[in-house]
């Protein structure tokens, strides 16, 4: 069907696609876990919980499709960052499971030592899960000691370096935002106003990180300045990242939250789109030597299998944002309240 430069240029644009639902989807449910404890009564906090029941679990499926792609697409790829990275993908799982357990077991009983037992499970867990995917990003970008085998070893303790921590606090940061820009969207009354106040501030702390992240970005990862001095274009998704952040701004001065959850979901996407421009055709920066950089063209499957595999994709993806798109269709112009009902 296609030959083999071609379809690993394919399967590149299809997992990032993948990477961008995923971030957008979840990384508004995530964000209001991060949001939880900004809550200030029983109500409220069963309330934002409520308002991701309906969606989070879907939103989920986009990071399995993700991780199955990777692994079909780029099997070398995926060896190298799940054997690498192994203690953070650990705790990346964990974390997802106990956040689904807080999600389905907070409501199950009424006391007040339960409840606050699997509030902060919640927000533990949603904090850590975005702060560790920031940390992955951050080392792919300053890059990790790949060996000629194509695996790398390194320590926890090299792994949480300052750059990746300040990516992982600004994933955390964004996050937040979209998750309050969401909460900004489905609450009414005096929990709408309050997060209303979380929006700003959100925003504001935001805004700092990013302007930050992107200055020293530009002075540690010399590779992907080149990157944008080889490729302007790239300079664009910069410019779409600015206007999307100024939308928001202005959607939240006037109060328009459909308008400001659009522009924080642009503004998402609009990053996970930069990040894979910045890195093709590589897929894992080798701190070594360039030479032994994992790229879409030596990490790739074999070109008979990812031709099939395209085969399944026009037939599972199809299926996926039907899913996704009824879900939303049904419950997002509804309300959610304390008791469980949207």
């Amino acid at each position: 069907m296609f030959d083999h430069t071609t379809l690993s240029m394919i399967w590149f644009v299809i997992t990032g696609m993948l990477l961008l639902a995923y971030l957008v989807l979840d990384g508004f449910d995530l964000g209001v876990g991060i949001l939880h404890p900004v809550a200030r009564t029983e109500k409220d906090r069963q309330i934002m919980m409520n308002a991701i029941g309906p969606f989070w679990n879907g939103n989920e499926v986009w990071l399995v499709t993700f991780a199955g792609v990777l692994f079909g697409a780029f099997p070398v790829a995926y060896s190298a960052l799940l054997s690498g990275f192994y203690i953070l993908f650990m705790l990346i799982l964990f974390c997802l499971i106990f956040r689904a357990v807080s999600l389905e077991f907070r409501s199950q009983v009424s006391t007040k030592l339960w409840r606050f037992f699997w509030d902060w499970c919640f927000w533990f867990s949603s904090v850590l899960v975005t702060l560790i995917f920031g940390i992955i990003i951050g080392n792919s970008i300053l890059g990790v000691p790949l060996s000629p085998n194509q695996t790398f070893m390194q320590s926890i303790g090299d792994q949480l370096n300052l750059y990746s921590i300040l990516i992982g606090v600004c994933f955390t940061s964004l996050f937040a935002l979209h998750g309050s820009m969401f909460l900004f969207l489905k609450t009414e009354g005096d929990l709408k106003k309050h997060i209303h106040t979380w929006t700003k501030r959100s925003f504001a702390l935001f805004l700092v990180l990013f302007l930050i992240t992107l200055f020293v970005t530009s002075y540690i990862a010399p590779r992907i300045s080149a990157q944008v001095s080889t490729h302007p274009w790239i300079l664009f998704l910069v410019l779409l990242c600015g206007v999307a952040i100024v939308s928001m701004f202005v959607s939240l001065l006037r109060a328009h939250p459909t308008c400001a959850f659009l522009s924080s979901s642009c503004t998402v996407g609009a990053i996970s789109l930069l990040f894979c421009a910045v890195m093709y055709p590589t897929l894992i920066y080798s701190s070594i030597d360039p030479a032994l950089d994992l790229t879409i063209y030596n990490a790739s499957s074999g070109e008979k299998s990812l031709n099939i595999m395209f085969i399944f994709a026009l037939i599972g993806f199809p299926l996926i944002m039907t899913y996704t798109f009824v879900i939303y269709r049904v419950f997002w112009k509804s309300k959610p309240n304390a008791n469980g009902e949207y």
